[in-house]
């Protein structure tokens, strides 16, 4: 059989000519593709006989040196080529270059002298830059799909290096934007950064696939045997200087607990958890720094509280991020998206920022309840202002105010979100009961002004203690029945021994929701007439008797 394979294998010279036919590429886009499939899989059986080695030094021998310098160089041709049609979007250049990314793995030796093998980070990241130079502006469905479900999530270590890969190249990127405005490669890497998995626990790790597996024997990073026995040396001096006899001296011995010895074990990095943290800190942290679009600066700014602030060695780096993007964006959804990132890492984190309830406030407005995603801002109100005890008076009563201002002017699903808010708010803050106990004297000739300032953005000097809840005066003549009831029960004592309003019925309300609700109501049937007509029209018109029944 050995025989048979030799016999049947090609000389160096005949794979050599081989090699060099199918290098040249071909117009037909199938028959270029068969081509450098054939070729992926010549170097993968030449790698797996240990011909061609990556990592390594280059061999002693002449003949050997020549012919791996030739190996490595067609071998670069065709990886070049690869990248070439995966920047043109084919998804089966995709395919064959992760394909030899998995045949060429790098080889190094431990400890011990043996070899291992780990992955092979030039060529992952230059498959990873050569996805990100395509021309389209994000991955279509199927290259997505076949990229997360085939590559990516299967392969922790795939996932560790890819990390590594996407923080050099974001690197690459942002001193190419300092003389460029392109955006496209900062959004294909926040699409990449969002496919990668993170592992939940040391036990999910030490249970995943690897595409390169790491040695089944752990090599022991440090023994310590040698400071055992330093110590052991130690307490045997202590006892011939006391003079002890030998029966003393084994009582105290089993008296004294024994001392653990430290078993270390060597893991790589893609094996440890801190590791994985830190690498995908540091990619994220790349990442932000580029230009983004405005919608990957959206999906980034939804997609980090969630998924990345709990995942990080140090959350309050990200900090920055927020306030420059509420900065530059600080109205509209990508202002409330920044504020609920930064509420996260006051909340759970301990970030101090003493400007957010001002630049909250400063969203509070009709408009707001109009705009497609203000169930986000909804969330964030809700968060901000009923999770949080330690509010002052002043601060939710300026709320409270600035609310129903915006609800005059605002839609019916968007005032009931404001009342059912203002309601759990008085409720839960007393000291704000003033506001809605001199709203019939507002707007009176013989009654007081509104000392409310509404053009002011600092909630501190709205002056709205010293003002009045006089819109719900106004909303108690709702159009909507619902609004109206509802702004005419707050402040009774019926609401107060009521339950709080369960903010999340509210807050998805649409002017959809609101007609379905109404068409499924069930009404009494009323008799429009009690006399049943003989005609069209009546006695007394011109065409009576024209249309009799």
């Amino acid at each position: 059989m050995k025989q048979t394979m030799q016999a049947t294998s090609p000389s160096p010279s005949e794979l050599s000519k081989q090699i060099k036919t199918l290098s040249k590429e071909v117009i037909d886009v199938r028959a270029d593709a068969v081509r450098l499939d054939e070729l992926r899989r010549i170097y993968a059986r030449l790698t797996a006989e240990g011909e061609l080695t990556f990592g390594t030094s280059t061999p002693e021998n002449k003949v050997a040196a020549k012919w791996r310098t030739f190996l490595l160089k067609h071998h670069k041709m065709m990886v070049s080529q690869l990248c070439g049609q995966v920047e043109m979007g084919r998804h089966s250049a995709i395919r064959c270059l992760f394909g030899v990314i998995a045949a060429s793995p790098c080889t190094q030796k431990d400890r011990k002298g043996k070899d291992y093998q780990y992955v092979n980070f030039d060529l992952l990241q230059k498959w990873i830059h050569a996805l990100t130079l395509q021309e389209a502006d994000e991955m279509d469905r199927t290259m997505r799909h076949m990229v997360e479900s085939e590559f990516l999530q299967p392969f922790r270590d795939i996932q560790y290096y890819a990390l590594g890969a996407i923080a050099q190249q974001a690197k690459q990127e942002y001193e190419r934007q300092k003389e460029t405005t392109s955006t496209k490669v900062a959004e294909k890497l926040v699409e990449f950064l969002m496919i990668i998995p993170f592992p939940k626990s040391e036990e999910e790790l030490e249970s995943s696939q690897y595409l390169c597996p790491p040695p089944s024997e752990a090599v022991a990073l440090k023994d310590d045997d040698d400071d055992d026995r330093s110590n052991d040396d130690d307490d045997d001096d202590e006892e011939e200087d006391d003079g002890e006899s030998e029966e003393e001296n084994d009582d105290n011995d089993r008296s004294r607990p024994k001392k653990r010895r430290k078993v270390s074990t060597h893991k790589f990095p893609f094996q440890r958890l801190g590791s994985f943290m830190n690498e995908y800190q540091k990619a994220w942290m790349a990442v932000l720094k580029l230009n983004l679009p405005l919608s990957s600066l959206k999906r980034t700014l939804s997609f980090l509280p969630h998924y990345v602030l709990d995942h990080v060695p140090s959350p309050l780096r990200f900090a920055d991020f927020f306030m420059q993007a509420y900065t530059d964006h600080g109205s509209g959804l990508v202002g409330v998206l920044a504020l609920d990132g930064l509420f996260e890492l006051m909340t759970e984190n301990g970030l101090e920022y003493p400007n957010f309830y001002k630049q909250l406030y400063r969203l509070v407005s009709s408009r707001v309840l109009y705009v497609k995603h203000r169930s986000r801002f909804f969330s964030l109100l809700t968060k901000c202002l009923i999770r949080n005890e330690m509010l002052p008076g002043h601060l939710v009563a300026a709320f409270c105010k600035r609310l129903c201002r915006a609800a005059l002017s605002g839609p019916p699903p968007g005032a009931l979100f404001v009342l059912s808010l203002v309601s759990n708010l008085l409720r839960k803050h007393p000291e704000c009961g003033c506001l809605y106990d001199r709203k019939g004297n507002n707007n009176n000739g013989d009654g007081m002004t509104d000392e409310y300032l509404p053009e002011e953005e600092d909630p501190a000097k709205a002056r709205a203690l010293q003002s009045s809840l006089w819109e719900l005066d106004v909303l108690e003549r709702h159009y909507y029945a619902p609004v109206s009831t509802l702004a005419g029960s707050i402040g009774t004592p019926s609401e107060a021994k009521a339950p709080p309003h369960n903010i999340d019925e509210f807050s998805h309300h649409t002017y959809a929701s609101l007609f379905d609700q109404e068409r499924k109501k069930r009404t009494k049937k009323t008799a429009l007439t009690f006399k049943e007509p003989e005609s069209l029209f009546g006695q007394n018109d011109v065409f009576a008797g024209a249309l009799a029944f």
